[in-house]
C-alpha cells in the first residue's frame, strides 16, 4: 500500500469528493431516530457505487456487503446523527436547521460512504467479507444496540469490528490516528429522578411538600459519592446536567426532575455508585415525606480494544501511517455506543485528530461553535480502506 502522504497527493479528485459529501451532511443534519434524510441520501449513493442488497433495517441502520462470500467478515461502522444544538459558526456550508453535527458524524459518514466506493470498485482484491454500517442515534446511546437488535452481527455473522471518532482540539496535527489496548471509552448510565411533594401557597410552606427542596438536597448528597467513598484513582465522573421545578414564583413546586450521567471505566463501579444514587434518592425522599423514582434512560458499555487485533491492525497500518499513529496516554472520559459491539465481538476502535489547537481548532465536541478540519478525512477514509484491504490477509 502507498504511504498515506503519496496517497493523498496522488488522490486529489477523491478528496474534493469526500469533502462534497461532508458538506452535505453537514448542511442538512438530523437528529436520533429517523433519519429520512440522511438514510435516503446515504442509500442513493450505496446504488450509484453498485450496490444492490442495501439493507434498511427497522431500528434505522443501512447496511452493505462487500467482498468474497462466505469469508470472515469484518465490519465497518459510521454513527450518522446529528446534535440539536443551533450552530454558530461561519462556514458557507453551516446548518441552518436547529440541529449540528457538532460531534463529526458528518465526517464519519462521509469517510465510510467513500470506502464504500473505493471498495465496491476494489471488491476483486478483496480477500475477506467487508460489512459497511451506519448507525443512527449514537448520541442518545441506543443506536448500537437497536442495530445489534436488529441482527447486524448475526446475519451474516461478524468477526471483527472496527471504528474511528474525529477529535477536534487536540494537541496533535491534523490525521493523527490514536488508540489504546483494552479500555477506550467509559461505561455510561444516562438515568433520571422524578421527585413528588405535594404544591401549596408560597405563604403557607407548612401545607406543602416542596419538590425542589427535596431534589437540592439529592442534588448536595450524589456529588459525595465519588470524592468521598470511590477512590480518586478511578476517574469517575457523575453529572447532573437538569433541575428542574415550580412554574411559578409563589408556589411549592409539587414536582421535580434531575436528569443525570455517570461514567466510569470500572462495572463494579457503575453498580455501586448507582446503588448508592438509589439509597439517597429514597432515603432523602423520605426524611422530606416526598415520593421519588429513578429511570435508567440509556446505558453503554465502555469501549474495548481487542489487544491482539489492535496489534494486527496497527501494525500494518503503521507501514503506511508512520508518525501519524500514536499510542493513547490514558483512555478517554467520553462515552461511545460502539461499546455494544465490542462486548459481542473482537474490535479496535480509534481517534482522528481533526483539528490542532495551535492552528485555531479551539472547541472540542458537543459546542455550537466546533469546527472540524477537513484536511483530517482523507487520513480517516485510507485507514478504513487499508482495514478492509488486508482483512483477512495480514489479520
Amino acid at each position: 500500500m502507498e504511504k498515506i502522504e503519496k496517497w493523498i497527493s496522488n488522490n486529489k479528485d477523491i478528496e474534493q469528493e469526500l469533502i462534497r459529501l461532508r458538506r452535505h451532511f453537514h448542511e442538512h443534519p438530523e437528529v436520533g431516530h429517523p433519519l429520512p434524510q440522511t438514510q435516503e441520501y446515504i442509500v442513493k449513493l450505496l446504488e450509484m457505487y453498485g450496490y444492490e442488497n442495501i439493507i434498511v433495517n427497522p431500528g434505522g441502520s443501512i447496511e452493505v456487503l462487500v467482498g468474497p462470500h462466505d469469508k470472515k467478515i469484518l465490519l465497518l461502522r459510521s454513527d450518522m446523527d446529528a446534535l440539536p444544538l443551533v450552530e454558530h459558526t461561519n462556514l458557507p456550508f453551516k446548518s441552518i436547521n436547529g440541529s449540528m453535527h457538532a460531534c463529526g458524524h458528518d465526517m464519519h459518514a462521509s469517510m465510510m460512504l467513500m470506502c464504500a466506493k473505493l471498495l465496491k470498485k476494489n471488491e476483486k482484491k478483496l480477500k475477506g467479507q467487508i460489512k459497511i454500517v451506519f448507525q443512527p442515534h449514537e448520541e442518545g446511546l441506543v443506536g448500537c444496540k437497536m442495530m445489534i437488535e436488529d441482527g447486524v452481527l448475526k446475519y451474516p455473522r461478524v468477526d471483527a469490528a472496527v471504528g474511528l471518532h474525529v477529535m477536534p482540539a487536540t494537541e496533535d496535527k491534523t490525521g493523527t490516528i490514536r488508540t489504546i489496548r483494552k479500555a477506550m471509552t467509559t461505561a455510561s448510565t444516562i438515568f433520571e429522578i422524578n421527585i413528588t411533594g405535594k404544591s401549596s401557597h408560597g405563604s403557607m410552606p407548612e401545607k406543602g411538600i416542596d419538590a425542589l427542596r427535596v431534589a437540592v438536597h439529592i442534588y448536595q448528597q450524589l456529588q459525595e459519592i465519588i470524592p468521598k467513598e470511590i477512590s480518586m484513582s478511578h476517574d469517575d465522573v457523575l453529572t447532573i446536567g437538569i433541575m428542574n421545578a415550580g412554574k411559578a414564583h409563589n408556589i411549592i413546586p409539587e414536582k421535580a426532575y434531575m436528569k443525570c450521567s455517570l461514567r466510569s471505566y470500572r462495572p463494579d463501579d457503575q453498580e455501586y455508585i448507582m446503588g448508592r444514587v438509589n439509597e439517597l434518592v429514597q432515603s432523602i425522599a423520605s426524611m422530606y415525606h416526598a415520593q421519588a423514582g429513578i429511570t435508567i434512560l440509556q446505558q453503554a458499555p465502555s469501549v474495548y480494544n481487542d489487544p491482539a487485533l489492535l496489534k494486527s491492525i496497527m501494525d500494518v497500518e503503521k507501514d503506511v501511517f508512520g508518525g501519524y499513529i500514536k499510542k493513547l496516554e490514558l483512555p478517554l472520559t467520553i462515552s461511545e455506543d460502539f461499546g455494544h459491539i465490542t462486548a459481542n465481538v473482537p474490535s479496535l476502535f480509534v481517534t482522528l485528530a481533526a483539528g490542532c489547537k495551535q492552528d485555531g481548532y479551539i472547541y472540542g465536541l458537543h459546542n455550537k461553535a466546533t469546527i472540524f478540519d477537513e484536511g483530517c478525512l482523507m487520513y480517516g477514509l485510507y485507514f478504513l480502506y487499508n482495514a478492509a484491504m488486508n482483512w483477512n490477509v495480514k489479520y
